[in-house]
């Protein structure tokens, strides 16, 4: 099939608005749009200037995607490879991640906290009666040594984790309130080296 990218726009440089380039799918029966419409509907931690190299603390990055896609809801992917995240990151109702098979490493922290949109920044709903409905987590792995991989609260409608391998976590899930959420194919491994870290402390 082909995509097709057209444009009535003077170009200057070879640069030009996304909003004036159409986009026509190659699929029977879609809409035509253009493509800052197309790029819209999904976000990236790497547009936010994640690195994913494993070395680079990646959290100020991610938390600010998760920031920006938590006023309208939508879908946050994680492009294949390790992020460093040292610092919790939250995120809020109506978020979608999709963690595409990437490693997260973190650093005996909460991975993941559920939270709410505060001040144009997304902070921890825990102790608060705000919800995070219609929110989940999936396709990836969480290596954080010692540390919890999601701690949830209100965490409920539609709301699931899935496909997540845990690997040297103390807990994988410290849930508060969350009836009618879902938690499939969690698979949890700890390597006898944190096993031994572990029983010492």
């Amino acid at each position: 099939a082909e995509v097709k990218f057209t444009t009535t726009q003077q170009q200057n440089a070879g640069v030009a608005d996304a909003s004036q380039v159409t986009y026509d799918p190659p699929f029977t029966g879609a809409v035509v749009t253009n493509v800052e419409a197309k790029l819209e509907q999904t976000v990236s931690v790497k547009d936010f200037g994640a690195v994913g190299d494993g070395v680079t603390d990646d959290s100020v990055a991610i938390q600010k995607a998760y920031n920006y896609i938590a006023a309208a809801g939508g879908v946050i992917e994680w492009p294949t490879a390790s992020y460093r995240v040292d610092s919790t990151i939250y995120f809020s109702e109506n978020t979608k991640t999709d963690l595409c098979k990437s490693t997260v490493l973190g650093s005996g922290n909460v991975s993941f906290a559920s939270g709410y949109l505060s001040g144009g920044a997304v902070i921890a709903n825990y102790g608060t009666a705000n919800t995070c409905d219609k929110a989940s987590i999936e396709n990836g792995t969480i290596n954080n040594s010692n540390g919890i991989a999601f701690k949830l609260t209100n965490f409920r409608f539609y709301c699931y984790i899935k496909d997540v391998v845990c690997l040297n976590v103390a807990q994988i899930v410290v849930a508060d309130n969350c009836f009618y959420s879902r938690y499939e194919n969690l698979i949890y491994f700890r390597s006898e080296e944190h096993t031994s870290e572990l029983q010492s402390h």
